[in-house]
């Protein structure tokens, strides 16, 4: 058997070239994405304001924003959990801020206090149905949130 360097040397075995190492890189595909999105917009819009300062800081705040709500949905997904309430809480959390303030003249922090406790409670009760019942954790969550639509 040949050697190189002291080492032996296998046929199967072979060095990658660089491309070949991050074209194998699961990353890469949503970096390659975000790309094409932001070229594909600085070549349609980028004379309409997307390229300027305050395009950037308008979209990037928005970024900002639905990054702070995918991150727990990620790592929950991560965990092998899929949850469906994320979206009907906020649309719930939204309407329990605006209505006590539009209505009813409350302060901005009671509001918040509300919607914060009500987004609580029905976090404890969907993990206390999931344990308690033992069913599954996505149609706990999908009974939850029609729960939280209320009558339509």
């Amino acid at each position: 058997m040949a050697t190189a360097a002291g080492r032996p040397l296998d046929e199967r075995v072979r060095k990658a070239g660089l491309l070949s190492r991050l074209l194998n890189r699961p990353e890469l595909g949503a970096v390659a994405g975000a790309i094409l999105v932001f070229v594909f917009f600085a070549v349609v819009a980028g004379d309409r304001g997307f390229l300027t300062s305050a395009g950037t800081i308008s979209y990037l705040e928005v970024a900002a924003q639905l990054g702070i709500l995918a991150v727990p949905v990620a790592m929950l997904m991560i965990a092998g959990e899929f949850d469906l309430s994320i979206g009907s809480m906020v649309a719930a959390a939204g309407i329990l801020i605006a209505i006590p303030i539009a209505e009813y003249g409350w302060p901005l922090w009671a509001a918040l206090l509300l919607a914060f406790t009500v987004a609580l409670v029905v976090g404890f009760l969907n993990g206390y149905v999931v344990i308690k019942t033992g069913c599954r954790r996505l149609s706990s969550r999908s009974r939850r949130c029609l729960s939280c639509a209320g009558p339509r």
